[in-house]
């Protein structure tokens, strides 16, 4: 049974390997090979050989022919838009240094606190980790106590500690 026809044109092939003039290494150059290798060769074919996927040639082949060089570029990923603008950031700061919540009232704050304060103040829901991240960049690091043991006597401590 004969492989899959490719639809690359004579001139599609001539314009890949004029871009790859452009190109001459990187992702980009070895996607437009495999393009203009398509008009020679099925599409199966010039996959293996340069150790690509068949279904990605194919889409690539479409991509440059509806779009041009430009489409065979790797796009930005981007990231999540932060759920807390400066002024959100400022109260935060003002709270934790003040010890105290939106209301005045004296504050022993936690994270887990502190997303509870801002859902109920702000109307936002943030969890954990990315409140922890944020808390971070402001230049806040979390106190742990010291360990104690179950069993230590305080008493003792003390009068060894006067010693």
């Amino acid at each position: 049974m004969a492989g899959r026809r490719s639809n690359v044109t004579p001139e599609l092939a001539l314009k890949a390997l004029q871009e790859m003039n452009n190109y001459r290494e990187g992702k980009v150059y070895r996607r437009l090979l495999a393009i203009a290798k398509s008009a020679e060769f099925k599409v199966g074919d010039v996959a293996k050989f340069l150790g690509f996927s068949r279904s990605n040639v194919s889409l690539w082949i479409k991509k440059f022919s509806e779009g041009g060089v430009e489409n065979l570029k790797d796009r930005p990923k981007g990231h999540y838009q932060s759920k807390l603008n400066e002024f959100h950031k400022q109260q935060i700061s003002q709270w934790l240094v003040s010890q105290k919540d939106a209301d005045g009232v004296s504050v022993h704050w936690t994270v887990k606190k502190l997303c509870v304060e801002i859902k109920r103040v702000f109307g936002i829901s943030i969890t954990h980790t990315p409140l922890r991240l944020h808390l971070h960049k402001m230049g806040f690091v979390q106190k742990v106590p010291r360990p104690a043991h179950i069993k230590a006597d305080k008493k003792k401590q003390d009068e060894f500690q006067k010693k």
